[in-house]
């Protein structure tokens, strides 16, 4: 894909920068983030975080693709992945929030983390506001928290 293509995916250059900011925010209230994807992490979702400049968060080494081991051991099912994060984090259901736009891995999620069924394709502006807002709420509450685009949660410290 060209480096237009790939900022089209992201939806448009102001979106891209406003997920730049997003991902800035998180970071700086102690969010851990996460990317659990049944999209291919090798051969798509680490070179669109590499070519749209997101790299430097810490979802290009906590992602997870439909060919990693860490999804597959779960049998592509995002809430029990989602389980053994928060418990090799210590989180609780209350330091954790899954973002989703399939109600099919929303639902089973429900019963291990918070969750936000997003309306589309892609966070909407109202959306990222809210996961920002929550991000603070449980850094204030537990001294950090993470998430996930695919996972949000609250650690005990944040990564870069």
């Amino acid at each position: 894909m060209t480096p237009e293509e790939i900022v089209s995916n992201f939806g448009g250059g102001d979106r891209l920068y406003q997920l730049g900011v997003f991902f800035q925010s998180l970071h700086e209230a102690g969010c851990e983030l996460f990317i659990v994807s049944i999209g291919f992490k090798d051969a798509c979702i680490i070179p669109h975080l590499n070519k749209a400049s997101l790299e430097g968060f810490s979802v290009c080494s906590n992602s997870d693709g439909q060919e990693t081991d860490a999804l597959r051991k779960h049998r592509h099912v995002k809430a029990d992945l989602i389980k053994e994060i928060m418990e090799r984090r210590g989180w609780t259901a209350q330091d954790a929030l899954f973002t989703d736009d399939s109600e099919r891995h929303i639902t089973p999620a429900r019963k291990v983390c918070q969750v936000l069924h997003v309306s589309g394709h892609g966070l909407t502006f109202a959306e990222m506001d809210e996961i920002l807002k929550w991000g603070q709420r449980a850094a204030a509450v537990s001294g950090s928290a993470g998430a996930a685009l695919g996972l949000v949660g609250a650690s005990g410290g944040s990564t870069a």
